[in-house]
């Protein structure tokens, strides 16, 4: 299975200067488990992010997506327990520090559901997965956001699988093969 190493997550696409200082600066705090410093720099580097341009905000969102959704097996955004045993030694896993609450509710959510109605494949896959990994995790207001969504490029009352029956890349048919056999 691969996971995501901290040092893959050093090098998002963010312009020099203030951003990606922030981002490494949230990195830092969440690679030394520093958790409520980590989530303070998370809040700062989002603040930063949102009041960039449209471009640097999406393409940062679209490069999350890809690094959860398509550069690791089957990862669905879940949050993951503390250190994992990886090759002989104890890692904190990388995956997490790309759903850290800020960062799935105020960059994710909102790319995900900006896009849903005039994306296929890939997205709609992200958009699946994202459900399933974070969906649980977020306050009641953005889970009616996601659910309206999803229902809005759907149908009432589709449940979020049926992104997937929509989707057509060959990633989002395999998922499907394999929910469908369980």
């Amino acid at each position: 299975m691969r996971h995501l190493e901290t040092h893959q997550l050093a090098a998002p696409p963010l312009p020099d200067g203030q951003l990606a200082e922030a981002w490494r600066g949230y990195l830092a705090c969440w690679a030394q488990g520093r958790r409520h410093d980590a989530l303070s720099s998370a809040n700062q580097f989002v603040d930063l992010l949102t009041a960039a341009t449209s471009e640097t905000f999406t393409t940062f969102a679209a490069w999350v997506c890809s690094t959860l959704f398509d550069d690791t097996d089957r990862w669905a955004g879940k949050w993951g327990g503390g250190m994992t045993l990886r090759d002989g030694r104890w890692e904190r896993p990388a995956e997490p520090a790309l759903t850290v609450h800020p960062i799935a509710t105020r960059v994710l959510l909102p790319y995900l559901i900006n896009g849903l109605l005039n994306q296929h494949g890939r997205h709609l896959r992200w958009v699946y997965q994202f459900t399933v990994g974070q969906g649980y995790r977020l306050p009641p207001r953005e889970q009616e956001h996601l659910t309206a969504a999803i229902e809005a490029r759907c149908g009432p009352g589709a449940p979020p699988i049926a992104l997937l029956h929509r989707a057509d890349d060959a990633e989002a048919r395999r998922m499907l093969r394999d929910a469908e056999a369980n």
